[in-house]
């Protein structure tokens, strides 16, 4: 049994059209493990830009701040990782849009459930439930096409 999730969303300079969209996945992870927590990883300037967002109108139910894309500082990330083992997930849903935290440093971290869209570098047993995409309505697959990879 799931008792607590997360999403890797490491996004670089997202709007909040972009993370009202990723509520869609984050409404399909609910209804799928209702009695999990939902907790999106995402890094510290989005998570303190965005924090209204994800404390009143998200499904999401906390908030992981990881270093933001493109930080490479080894204490950062050291506190993040204590952070992510203090929480325990069992289960991770690796965003599309993910910089640099994917379906590879969920498998480092012990997450035993890893579901995602197959992404350059992922390595095999990366994803244990890769998901795959519809054939999209309108040119390259987006966020709507995910969710119902998800969905399915």
């Amino acid at each position: 049994m799931v008792s607590q999730m997360c999403v890797f969303a490491r996004l670089a300079g997202p709007g909040l059209g972009d993370l009202v969209q990723r509520n869609i996945a984050f409404s399909l992870l609910r209804r799928a493990f209702p009695s999990a927590g939902l907790t999106v990883v995402t890094g510290a300037t989005v998570a303190a830009r965005f924090a209204e967002f994800f404390g009143r109108h998200s499904y999401a139910t906390g908030v992981l701040p990881c270093p933001d894309p493109g930080e490479q500082d080894p204490r950062g990330w050291a506190r993040f990782s204590a952070r992510l083992a203090e929480i325990r997930p069992q289960a991770c849903f690796v965003d599309p849009d993910s910089k640099g935290l994917g379906a590879a440093e969920a498998r480092r971290a012990g997450i035993p459930v890893r579901l995602g869209v197959p992404a350059p570098g992922d390595g095999e047993g990366d994803l244990t439930h890769p998901l795959r995409l519809p054939r999209p309505l309108f040119g390259r697959p987006d966020l709507f096409d995910h969710a119902a990879a998800l969905a399915a």
